[in-house]
């Protein structure tokens, strides 16, 4: 198995202008002192960091956040031989079905009627209707469904991690902050799920399972992240 890539960004000497008395445009403002573009990633994922390094060769000037600095970024692996699967599957497709047609007229003229024993109802309304009930019962996981959004602005906040501690059930919120997490009936008395993305603070609901809701509204309050801007470089590693 190949070693997944990854990239790492620094910025080895960091700017001192004032973001605010720049210009603004498309991703970012002007820097009027070094005359060149600053594009701002503190707002960005991880993949949508690796999306704009794609079209950027050699150094650039960029904003990020403590956290998206000095650390490895993985590359998303690229499935270069879908097309070939898809051929191949194909192939193997039709050879099934020639296959399975020729073998279908080679066997046509000697099939013989047979006779299947037809079994007796047995009056078992009762037992099957109380097993079905202890089935249902036994299998009745508990669905909660919502939105996570940031707690000053009401803006959405997509990709936010949602786990249930002291388990392996973890979740997703989607691109528009909504979000659905399965509590599976073998949880009891309390619950604590835990919302957190990194660069909002981190917010838990302590929750009783005979009292799950079935919505909520969960705002989360931005982190004062120390923001670093200067000029790094691509990782030639596309």
């Amino acid at each position: 198995m190949a070693k997944q890539k990854s990239i790492q960004l620094s910025v080895p000497k960091p700017c001192t202008q004032a973001w605010d008395d720049m210009t603004p445009k498309t991703n970012g403002r002007h820097c009027d002192s070094c005359n060149s573009s600053v594009i701002d990633f503190s707002k960005f994922t991880d993949r949508e960091i690796i999306e704009v390094l794609k079209n950027i060769k050699g150094s650039f000037c960029g904003r990020f956040t403590e956290y998206q600095v000095n650390r490895p970024i993985a590359i998303p692996a690229q499935n270069n031989n879908s097309f070939l699967s898809k051929a191949m599957f194909g192939t193997v497709l039709l050879a099934g079905v020639a296959t399975a047609t020729n073998a279908q007229a080679s066997h046509q003229a000697v099939i013989s009627p047979v006779q299947v024993p037809v079994p007796i109802p047995i009056n078992n309304t009762n037992y099957q209707h109380k097993a079905n009930k202890e089935n249902q019962q036994n299998t009745n996981p508990k669905q909660i469904s919502g939105i996570v959004t940031d707690i000053k602005t009401g803006v959405p906040i997509p990709y936010v991690n949602i786990t249930i501690e002291g388990t392996s059930i973890v979740t997703r919120s989607d691109s528009g902050g909504k979000f659905t997490i399965t509590v599976p009936d073998t949880l009891t008395g309390k619950i604590t799920i835990d919302f957190h993305k990194f660069w909002h603070k981190e917010r838990d609901f302590t929750l009783k399972t005979t009292k799950l809701p079935t919505y909520m509204k969960v705002g989360l309050r931005p982190k004062k992240e120390r923001i670093i801007m200067g000029r790094t470089f691509n990782c030639p590693a596309f």
